[in-house]
């Protein structure tokens, strides 16, 4: 049998893909070793300039978004950086805007004048309540992959028996253990429908604007 050229090209990419795949090695691993990596990937993380940070959340709701939250954030330094967040909810927008230079900060929302007290980050939500979690790490040659498996039992008053969720959190790191991205995305186990999804992205050695102090 005689194949074409296209042909033993896709059966090439095939067998590497499938190579790839077989040399990830995944292993269980305890909580505490799960959030060794996570701490750890950050640590790496804060000390790389200029970078990127794209966060996005969205809540769903009959498989139809009606809550996201975007936020872009660009350092060039620990105490320089720029940070804009728009949620939209209800039809509504919102664009929330903050400038850290040394130690002032600089925040407005929307088209608001700037002011230069009040601003803070809030700190991100803990994550939800889980009648089961499994922790794990898997390995390959240019990345390395933690992940959260969590599973919650939770009472609808619509339905007798109680809804199954189920969390899975993935936490990439670069072969440096710098974060390459993040994806937290929860379903309902019986439907596979998505509850909500989150991910993260990280951009390393970019060119980025200057950051400077608004002008009022």
């Amino acid at each position: 049998m005689k194949f074409r050229r296209p042909t033993i090209i896709l059966i090439a990419i095939v067998i590497l893909t499938a190579s790839e795949i077989s040399l990830a090695q995944t292993t269980a691993i305890t909580e505490e070793g799960y959030w060794a990596g996570i701490r750890s990937g950050y640590a790496a993380t804060r000390d790389l300039f200029p970078r990127r940070e794209t966060k996005t959340f969205e809540s769903l709701l009959g498989g139809t978004v009606n809550y996201s939250r975007t936020e872009i954030s660009e350092f060039r330094s620990k105490d320089t950086y720029r940070t804009t967040k728009t949620v939209i909810r209800d039809g509504s927008t919102i664009v929330t805007e903050a400038i850290q230079i040394g130690t002032v900060r600089y925040c407005r929302e929307n088209t608001a004048a700037w002011k230069s007290s009040g601003c803070y980050q809030q700190p991100p939500p803990p994550l939800g309540d889980a009648d089961e979690t499994k922790y794990s790490v898997q390995v390959n040659k240019d990345s390395r992959t933690y992940i959260r498996t969590a599973t919650l039992l939770k009472k609808e008053t619509d339905k007798a028996e109680p809804t199954k969720f189920l969390t899975e959190d993935r936490f990439v790191l670069n072969s440096d253990m710098s974060v390459r991205e993040r994806s937290i995305v929860k379903t309902v186990n019986e439907t596979k429908s998505i509850v909500s999804r989150e991910t993260s992205t990280f951009e390393y050695g970019i060119t980025l604007k200057p950051i400077e102090a608004p002008t009022k």
